[in-house]
């Protein structure tokens, strides 16, 4: 869609940038809210900025990329960009999974110590487990079956706060990065000093060139004299 867009409107690609990074934040921005209750409705709008946005953001990437490049120059342009984004991507996926695995264990640590044996909190949530379960199984087992469904609901909760978190996270980068991206763009689309060809491409000579002066005192002839003499 983003490439019908630039196609049809003429727009530069760089202008759809800062359209996918909005969309692509506001997605994250809206991930980030999630709790561990949230189902498909929920995410479904997000899931859907998110998939447009970053469909606005790699196309105009692509396109201020490799626009520039030379017939020649292209299939490495083309090679290189595609090193680049996934290293890139690589990369700050595993950057994104330690930061989750320290919230992990930052957010365990924090909610678990509010489990305290003998607890009020603790000790009516686990005798509504266990009440609940009594309608299954005898009321010993209902005991002890409601200790470890607390602990998942404990860890359930700490991985929903880690991924908030995360999301969170990337709505900054993004707000951060994004504006010295495309400033940095503007810069060196602003600064670019001529191509060195351009410097060197002959001035064209005035049509009355051979007019006004004689075949003998023109450049090209000097220079065949001369190279028939050096071969003599």
């Amino acid at each position: 869609m983003s490439g019908f867009v630039i196609q049809r409107t003429g727009m530069r690609p760089i202008t759809l940038a800062p359209f996918g990074i909005l969309l692509f934040a506001g997605a994250m921005w809206l991930l980030s809210a999630s709790t561990s209750g949230s189902g498909s409705p929920d995410l479904t709008l997000a899931l859907l900025l998110r998939g447009f946005g970053l469909g606005l953001l790699f196309v105009a990437l692509t396109l201020v990329t490799l626009q520039g490049l030379a017939a020649n120059a292209l299939p490495f342009g083309i090679g290189l960009f595609n090193f680049g984004k996934q290293v890139g991507g690589l990369t700050g996926t595993a950057l994104l999974q330690t930061y989750i695995d320290h919230q992990n264990v930052h957010n365990r640590t924090i909610l678990a110590s509010h489990l305290v044996n003998g607890g009020p909190a603790v000790d009516q949530r686990l005798k509504a487990t266990a009440n609940a379960l009594a309608n299954s199984v005898d009321s010993t087992a209902a005991t002890k079956a409601a200790l470890p469904l607390l602990q998942r609901a404990l860890e359930k909760q700490v991985a929903t706060i880690s991924f908030d978190e995360a999301f969170f996270a990337l709505v900054l980068l993004f707000a951060v990065a994004a504006p010295c991206l495309i400033l940095s763009h503007c810069r060196q689309t602003i600064a670019r000093p001529p191509s060195r060809s351009a410097e060197l491409k002959p001035r064209p000579r005035p049509i009355l060139w051979n007019r006004c002066i004689g075949r003998e005192s023109h450049p090209d002839y000097l220079m065949s004299r001369v190279n028939r003499t050096r071969q003599g």
